[in-house]
């Protein structure tokens, strides 16, 4: 038989087997892997920051299942040291003291919503109908079915998930420009690339580190542009340790500050939908992203599609 020292003891002797400290960057790597796990997929780290949709790594799945072992193991000796597993614990409902309404008989509220990225602004869950952005650079309206998510309102991205993973992200970008790819991953704007529709399509197909298809015409709220869908390429290599460690990275976006302060960029895992419109003069993104798989993904475009067709566009703020 087993006792409770018994298991005390073993649990001890288990964790205290090995270093008793894992470096910061680990354990970063790891909660932004199991952070970004598909449920699905983010499809989007932060600005600086790649719009990525990851794969739980064997470090990650590790650590996973370490840390549901480790708290499996330490509910069995709580149960125990309170009694055995058979005997129940005092009710929360049952004392003299409980009364309804009060903390004895309700549980912790619920955490605020926590933006990603930048945490300026954005307005969490969505009830369906009309909403319409509140920082983003131009009027930004659109109409959303009961489910989705506002994740992100700042001056130059509006982004919106659906959290059961079936739809694709779908982010609206602004102060736009294409990024070099330097060693150290830095924002960088690439020298003598221009601004317009065909300059961001054209960066797009002749990326060595993409594999695009034919743009066809687009238009949104009236406003016309092109559409042209995008992968990693299998060959690609380039690597950004600051940004993701193990994978490789296409960086695409810059913003237009002086410097800029962003970079956006994709990973081998997604597939993805730019529409690049021309809305008064500024390139607009509609960028939508899913899985990697062809039919996967015309599947969750299909059902963020209308959301899209939805968008309007004002005036400059």
């Amino acid at each position: 038989m087993t006792t409770n020292r018994d298991i005390e003891r073993i649990l001890d002797t288990w964790l205290s087997d090995g270093p008793d400290a894992v470096a910061d960057r680990v354990i970063d790597v790891v909660a932004d892997r199991i952070e970004h796990q598909p449920q699905r997929p983010a499809w989007h780290l932060h600005w600086r920051e790649t719009h990525v949709t990851t794969k739980l790594n064997p470090i990650a799945a590790m650590a996973a299942l370490l840390v549901i072992a480790v708290v499996g193991l330490a509910a069995v000796v709580g149960l125990s040291s309170r009694g055995g597993v058979g005997q129940p614990g005092p009710s929360a409902t049952s004392g003299p003291n409980a009364t309804p309404g009060s903390s004895a008989t309700q549980g912790p509220s619920p955490s605020p919503f926590e933006c990603e990225g930048e945490t300026t602004g954005c307005a969490g869950p969505l009830a369906p109908g009309e909403h319409t952005a509140t920082n983003f650079l131009l009027g930004l309206t659109f109409t959303t079915p009961e489910g989705w998510v506002n994740v992100r309102d700042i001056r130059r991205t509006y982004g919106l998930k659906d959290p059961t993973g079936l739809a694709a992200d779908i982010e609206v970008l602004g102060l736009n420009a294409i990024a070099e790819q330097t060693e150290a991953c830095g924002p960088v704007a690439k020298a003598g690339i221009g601004s317009s529709v065909q300059d961001f399509i054209t960066a797009v197909q002749t990326h060595p580190g993409l594999v695009a298809s034919d743009p066809v015409p687009a238009e949104v709220d009236g406003f016309q542009g092109q559409s042209i869908d995008l992968v990693v390429a299998s060959t690609w290599d380039q690597m950004c340790p600051e940004i993701d460690a193990l994978s490789p990275v296409v960086l695409l976006l810059t913003d237009t500050g002086e410097p800029p302060g962003r970079t956006l960029g994709y990973h081998t895992d997604q597939r993805v939908r730019w529409i690049v419109l021309d809305v008064r003069g500024e390139t607009i993104i509609v960028e939508l992203v899913g899985p990697l798989a062809e039919s996967s993904f015309a599947s969750s475009v299909t059902r963020a599609q209308p959301i899209v067709d939805s968008l309007k566009f004002g005036a400059a703020r």
